[in-house]
């Protein structure tokens, strides 16, 4: 299952406003979503003051359990301080395995493990060249 949640972003125009934005994503069960994110339109907003449509940039958990791949997506931002990021997200998918209800994981736990990345086009990059479960390997390449 995939979650939206409302969040204020900033225009660079300045102006502030509300939106549903993505932050989690099951693309076995909305594939649909998968491509958005290979269109670039997933979270893309438009600014009710100027009508310029951006990239809402914001965590996203994304999912695709046929590929055995499990991607934090963290804001591009943020890959400054990816030892710091890496172990929250370790620490968030042991969390989950170990206190999210059987259902939510329709009664199995991931037997494979999280990769990270830094701005959605780095997903995108993995995604449009196959390599969903190498995503590890190709990580360390970079």
């Amino acid at each position: 299952m995939s979650f939206t949640n409302y969040d204020q972003v900033k225009c660079p125009c300045g102006h502030i406003f509300e939106v549903e934005l993505y932050s989690s994503i099951n693309v076995q069960q909305d594939p649909e979503l998968r491509e958005k994110i290979l269109a670039g339109e997933l979270n893309v907003v438009v600014c009710p003051e100027c009508s310029m449509p951006f990239y809402a940039e914001r965590f996203i958990l994304y999912l695709d359990p046929s590929a055995e791949l499990i991607a934090f997506v963290y804001p591009a931002l943020f890959v400054s301080d990816r030892p710091c990021w890496e172990k929250k997200m370790f620490e968030d998918f042991e969390n989950a395995q170990k206190e999210l209800p059987d259902f939510f994981f329709k009664e199995q736990k991931f037997s494979y493990t999280p990769v990270i990345f830094f701005g959605l086009d780095n997903l995108v990059e993995v995604l449009i060249t196959g390599e969903e479960k190498t995503g590890k390997k190709v990580l360390s390449e970079k």
